[in-house]
């Protein structure tokens, strides 16, 4: 929000009263006016709280995995998402009336992974869900559970030992009146309840009893055939009768492939002849059947099978992947990762036609079909799941695009009018992630690294770019930019240039192999270009290990270098031994002595020139140096520190996953550790120069299982904030973030409720003045929804704006002289001073006037322009701590015998005690021949 409003005032001559000072008052003007709330932030802001905003726009923060239509004409659908709109979940129905999102409970998995909703099935009045959860709402349902749209309640399938799945994960679901179906992924062992199984389960409704399925599905492993490596990957329940896609070679004892059928009385059958080969999507309406396998889709008629799909067209860089088939009004939908369907155009869904028998896509030109996002490519296909309500086919998965629309993962597509359409709200500033990995800032704005594919609406796939003052994101570059392929994992600054490390390298589009550029590594931004680039002339080879690409880079940048370390054994043409430095300047690559005997895991750069860095090596250069050394650049030489770091006795190995360099040159360490030295310490420590000391008592968690810290920063105060899977310091209560203020810890937000996180963690944080920022995998913060990004302001005070203006001559002709004059407008109190109205006037009124504007050393304010001309009249948000010099070059009127400048600045702040709220000084010059400074005050 950097709006600027510029006027040209030429009011008339008003002298100054020579006692006071004094002007009169300036007149008011239909200018400036400032935005949003009495703040100036955008509406909604509120000072000492977590920020509002940070919602998903047009769909959810993640991918859908599973879509089902209701009874009640809502929408159900679940998977990666935290948040859902403005709704933090993980199972969410949607109104398409009302055009909102509801959140069905709260699901936990507590000690696994992070829960997921992998599919689930409506039958009459019950939703039935799979996935990776052990809790909805507090009640233990171990992975399956039932919904009662009614009552809106949750259930458990089954009580006491043989309650929901004991081992395993399903992957899917199907029910009617008398049976649940559950399927299994890849898993080397599979239990319901106290039964084992495989790959398949029954739960009797009438009995309340789990079967095994007639011995369910086996497909033997290659190396130990023993073993069953059977795998579900779609259910479909018709009349009675279960669809079961797979991979296996026996279902039920008898020889059946990929494809078989089942009910309770006749046991397992196989379609006709069946199918060879995997099947991954299953449809039927009891008379007819269809199935798709990686690249084709068949036709069971009742007694033979036939070919509706023979040539799946996929990307450059992927084979095409069938996903999903929805069965509806004479069409056959179909989902996935392709291009085209039988050599018809067909972005990723399409429909087959069961009275033409031709394949149509969905949408035409720039409007067919979804777009599936890179990211996904990675993990899964773009389309998971198809579900119709009406006249709409709702699609979700990893998807950025749906005709012409930005949609995040769920779009709607009418089959009436053929014209795609976003669901849920409209507005909303959170991200579209699994995670954010990691965040770094220069004061002015926030970047982002990890598996992320939209900022808001807009398109950051891997990084994003968020500005600290607008409260906007930003893509990096245009749709010329090239896309980073593989996995970004650390973005920095590092002078004035942006380096991130990318697994892969650079391509101009998924379905272009030709344009990739092996960057080895990592890459450049480049500002001028807008592209990313590669470290180094063209024919430089990067960083390489062994001739191959460079694996698992960290970095972290300085005032003048960015430091690197991963598996790579020489940088550009020199050798260096997991960890180089890059001369921002020089553009050149050096080493670091004899470098590490193991990659390092984090880095930091302290002001001075040193290299903190931390992992599991234990040498630096030869030097004794156990998990941490310093690296300095002057003397060109390692050193470890005080003993190292160790997790003795813990329960998992050592880990330092963050370091950060306190204000007073001390350096803080973090990850899963418990010796610092000889000190005992819980997973943070503070090395002064020459000893190892605690950070009060540490961070844990209260179940006793070991805490693990992942992300810190430091305030220009020496505060250090902490986030991680943690809940404890001592007797203070946390959840997952921590303010160390150098005596004790305490949450970041005025008490602990106020700073409970929902999600499973915080992986990055950046402070600058007032502003904290938090990023990882979650969907709410201090009761607030935020997906996946998070802003806290804290109450420092309020702005305290300050004015000094002086005044001089600068020579002049005949027709009059001129005078120039310099203002420094500065907030130095503890919070922002966002849409302060700054307002000057010149009299008698001038000539000309024209003016620049230089921000101060740290540039987190911002100049509107850099020149203009007019007295300027502006609306400028000055950060904590930073301020604007503007320089004003008067053309005096002729006969002019003195030229005053009269200066004011207004600002409005919600904080408790504020400084200055306003400021005015003036200040007044002779432009007689002899150019004689005459007078100047302030106030």
């Amino acid at each position: 929000m950097f709006l600027f409003v510029l006027n040209a005032l030429f009011a008339g001559y008003c002298a100054a009263d020579s006692a006071t000072g004094t002007p009169d008052a300036i007149a008011a003007s239909d200018g400036p006016e400032p935005i949003g709330d009495a703040t100036g932030r955008p509406a909604g802001f509120t000072p000492g709280a977590w920020q509002t905003g940070f919602e998903m726009p047009n769909g959810c923060s993640w991918w859908i995995d599973t879509i089902a239509a209701g009874p009640n004409g809502m929408l159900y659908l679940g998977g990666g998402a935290r948040v859902c709109g403005g709704v933090a979940g993980r199972l969410y129905s949607y109104d398409p009336v009302t055009k909102q999102f509801y959140s069905l409970g709260a699901f936990t998995n507590p000690g696994g992974s992070s829960p997921r909703v992998f599919d689930i099935t409506i039958d009459g009045n019950h939703l039935y869900a799979v996935g990776r959860f052990k809790f909805i709402d507090g009640i233990e349902v171990n992975h399956i559970a039932r919904y009662d749209l009614s009552s809106g309640t949750w259930s458990s399938i089954g009580h006491g030992n043989e309650n929901g799945i004991t081992v395993g994960l399903p992957r899917a679901v199907e029910a009617d009146s008398n049976s649940v179906y559950v399927g299994f992924g890849r898993e080397s062992e599979s239990r319901v309840g106290s039964l084992e199984v495989n790959s398949i389960a029954r739960w009797d409704i009438s009995s309340q009893a789990w079967s095994a399925m007639n011995g369910g599905l086996v497909l033997p492993g290659e190396l130990d055939p023993t073993s069953n490596l059977a795998a579900v990957h779609d259910l479909a329940l018709v009349g009675g009768t279960l669809y079961v896609g797979g991979s296996f070679q026996s279902a039920g004892g008898a020889p059946i492939e990929g494809l078989a059928t089942f009910t309770p009385v006749s046991g397992w059958s196989q379609l006709g002849s069946g199918i060879e080969g995997t099947v991954v999507a299953v449809e039927s309406d009891g008379t007819t059947a269809y199935a798709a396998t990686n690249d084709s889709v068949s036709e069971f008629d009742g007694a033979t099978w036939s070919t509706v799909a023979s040539d799946l067209s996929g990307f450059e860089l992927s084979s095409s992947l069938p996903n999903v088939l929805l069965l509806t009004d004479g069409f056959l939908y179909l989902g996935g990762w392709f291009t085209a369907v039988d050599g018809f155009e067909a972005s990723n869904v399409a429909r087959f036609n069961l009275s033409s028998r031709e394949w149509e896509s969905l949408g035409t030109g720039t409007g067919n079909g979804v777009t599936g996002s890179i990211i996904g490519f990675l993990f899964q296909s773009a389309v998971d799941s198809l579900a119709k309500i009406g006249d709409d086919i709702y699609i979700g998965g990893s998807l950025t695009g749906a005709g012409t629309d930005t949609i995040n993962n769920i779009a709607r597509w009418n089959a009436t009018s053929h014209a795609w359409a976003p669901i849920g709200p409209s507005i909303g500033k959170g991200v579209s992630a699994q995670d954010i990995w990691a965040l770094a800032t220069d004061g002015t704005e926030v970047l982002t690294a990890g598996p992320l594919t939209q900022s808001g609406l807009e398109p950051t796939r891997w990084v994003g770019r968020f500005d600290i003052v607008t409260g906007t994101w930003s893509a990096f570059g245009d749709d010329s930019t090239r896309e980073l392929l593989g996995v970004t994992s650390q973005i920095d600054f590092a002078g004035d240039e942006i380096f991130a490390n990318v697994s892969e390298g650079l391509t101009d589009s998924i379905d272009s192999l030709s344009t990739f550029e092996n960057v080895n590594g990592i890459v450049r931004w480049d500002p001028v270009a807008q592209d990313w680039a590669k470290m180094g002339p063209a024919d430089s080879p990067g960083l390489t290990n062994a001739g191959s690409t460079a694996r698992s880079v960290r970095l972290a940048g300085g005032d003048d270098a960015l430091y690197v370390s991963g598996f790579f054994g020489r940088a550009g043409d020199i050798g260096a031994h997991y960890i180089a430095g890059w001369g921002v300047q020089e553009q050149t690559w050096s080493a670091m002595g004899a470098g590490l005997d193991t990659p390092a895991r984090s880095l930091a750069v302290a002001p001075s020139g040193e290299v903190y860095v931390a992992g599991p090596f234990t040498s630096a250069s030869g030097y004794p140096a156990y998990h941490a050394a310093m690296w300095d650049p002057a003397a060109e030489i390692w050193s470890g520190l005080g003993g190292g770091l160790d997790n003795l006795g813990g329960q998992s190995g050592t880990f330092i996953e963050d370091i950060v360099v306190l204000p007073d040159g001390d350096v803080v360490f973090a990850g899963r550790f418990n010796i610092a030295g000889s000190v005992a310490v819980n997973n943070i420590a503070r090395w002064d120069g020459s000893r190892w000391h605690p950070l009060g008592d540490g961070l844990t968690l209260a179940s006793g299982d070991q805490a693990f810290v992942g992300a810190l920063a430091v305030s220009s105060a020496g505060e250090v904030f902490a986030g991680g899977a943690f809940d404890q310091s001592g007797d203070q209560p946390l959840d997952q973030l921590g303010r160390w203020d150098g005596n004790a810890w305490s949450a970041v937000g005025p008490g602990f409720a106020e700073s409970e996180v929902e999600g499973d963690s915080i992986d990055g944080i950046v402070v600058v003045g007032p502003d904290v920022f938090v990023a990882g995998d979650f969907g709410r913060v201090g009761g607030v929804v935020a997906a996946n990004f998070a802003h806290f302001v804290r109450d420092l005070g309020g702005p305290d704006l300050n004015l000094i203006v002086t005044g001089r001559t600068s020579g002049g002709d005949a027709t009059g002289a001129r005078a120039v004059f310099s203002i420094d407008i500065e907030n130095t109190g503890g919070n922002n001073a966002f849409d302060t109205v700054f307002s000057t006037r010149v009299a008698p009124a001038p000539s000309i006037v024209s003016w620049t504007c230089v921000p101060f050393g740290e540039g987190r304010a911002r100049c509107p322009q850099p020149a203009g001309s007019g007295v300027p009249e502006l609306v400028i948000d000055l950060p904590a701590n930073d301020g604007l010099h503007f320089e004003l070059l008067v053309e005096s009127a002729p006969q002019t015998l003195f030229q005053n400048l009269y200066v004011e600045a207004e600002t409005t702040s919600e904080y408790g005690d504020p400084g200055n709220f306003s400021a005015f000084a003036s200040t007044s010059v002779a432009v007689t021949d002899e150019g004689v400074f005459k007078n100047g005050f302030e106030f």
